[in-house]
């Protein structure tokens, strides 16, 4: 294994397939991806970069395998595609110049020494159906601009102190303008809980199997999907906007789930029940939001349940204004919402990005592609 320059390390099969799609990406760049850590550690090759998969749920194993070669590393990838306040944790306790990170969301408290880059791997996994695979399901599907018998939809799903802040205002407040359900399904079959309502046209499910979660993959249409992933048409077909209530609340970051995709994918009005700034780091992705047809300076707010009392007043107050003029208004907005999030390829567009850091990491080292092949 001597006289090569350049060794890369994998530390999970998606990691291996990241690499092996970028290097596809660059003519001329052929080096080998060991997946096996003392390998990697023993190779003789003068430039070591290594890739890591941050662990859902959060363990230490591979922070421990990490921090064993980082120092042995020229450069240290990492990929996070779960945002949450022990991975978020994590990647606080790695921050390190040779260390980029790439995440599905937004820091608020960004890193000190660490470069932080995008994966928007939900963006990609949730509309990839609907926008590669059978591109204009939804138009068929939709009617997104007419009035419907409920104002919201308000699907919650498992137990979190902000979902059932909006389970409380809701049933206090607007209950009668809106479709909602709140999961409580810790160890129990959700499709047998007549509190989860998923779509079943097209649903293929596995009679000898039991659904524990929302995430279980299941065939539509032919194609895996996860049950969060499926745009929910009936629900969509009886109201007209959607209180997205997103997985985590927490300030010092946004991550962006299959739970924005979906209205998007809709184009649909959304309000959003999750930590502050959500709107405005998604607003930096391209996206638009609804500022103008409702008040959404609650997106500043620092403290969470002023923040969502606030949110949930503008839905209060959208319920009685008339849907008509409502959907009218947010045409523009919710068309180019849609088109963004289907036509862009997110996951091209994160290969781009390792991509061209590896370039700019090969010309650090002052070794050319020639030499490395």
């Amino acid at each position: 294994m001597s006289g090569r320059d350049f060794v890369f390390y994998a530390d999970a099969k998606s990691v291996y397939n990241h690499f092996d799609q970028v290097f596809a990406k660059i003519p001329d760049f052929s080096f080998p991806i060991l997946t096996d850590i003392d390998q990697f550690v023993g190779d003789v090759a003068q430039i070591k970069i290594a890739g890591f998969h941050v662990a859902f749920p959060a363990n230490t194993d591979w922070v421990s395998r990490l921090v064993q070669v980082r120092d042995l590393c020229f450069h240290v990838f990492v990929f996070c595609s779960e945002l949450h306040a022990d991975t978020v944790s994590q990647l606080r306790l790695l921050d390190h110049d040779k260390i980029s990170v790439y995440i599905c969301g937004q820091l608020n408290q960004p890193l000190t020494r660490s470069k932080i880059n995008y994966w928007m791997d939900w963006f990609h996994t949730s509309s990839d159906f609907y926008a590669r695979t059978q591109p204009g399901f939804l138009d068929t599907r939709l009617d997104p601009y007419s009035p419907k018998i409920k104002s919201f939809d308000i699907l919650l799903g498992n137990a979190r102190p902000h979902r059932t802040f909006v389970f409380n205002y809701v049933n206090s407040n607007f209950a009668e303008s809106a479709i909602m359900t709140y999961v409580y399904y810790a160890h129990r079959s959700i499709i047998n809980n007549d509190q989860f309502i998923m779509e079943t046209d097209g649903v293929e499910l596995d009679p000898d199997r039991k659904y524990h979660h929302s995430v279980d993959i299941v065939k539509y249409h032919g194609e895996p999907m996860t049950l969060s992933q499926l745009v929910p048409l009936s629900i969509y077909g009886q109201s007209a906007y959607t209180v997205v209530t997103e997985t985590n609340f927490e300030n010092s970051f946004n991550f962006y789930t299959e739970k924005i995709v979906k209205p998007i994918l809709g184009k649909r009005l959304f309000v959003a029940i999750a930590g502050q700034n959500y709107l405005k780091n998604l607003r930096q992705f391209g996206f638009r939001t609804f500022d103008g047809i409702i008040d959404e300076s609650y997106d500043a707010i620092e403290d969470n349940e002023t923040r969502w009392h606030a949110a949930l007043d503008q839905s209060r107050l959208l319920c009685s204004r008339d849907q008509a003029a409502v959907l009218h208004a947010i045409r523009d907005t919710v068309k180019h919402n849609y088109k963004l999030m289907t036509a862009k390829d997110w996951y091209s567009e994160f290969l781009d990005s390792v991509k061209q850091e590896l370039l700019a990491l090969v010309n650090d080292a002052k070794i050319s592609p020639a030499c490395i092949a």
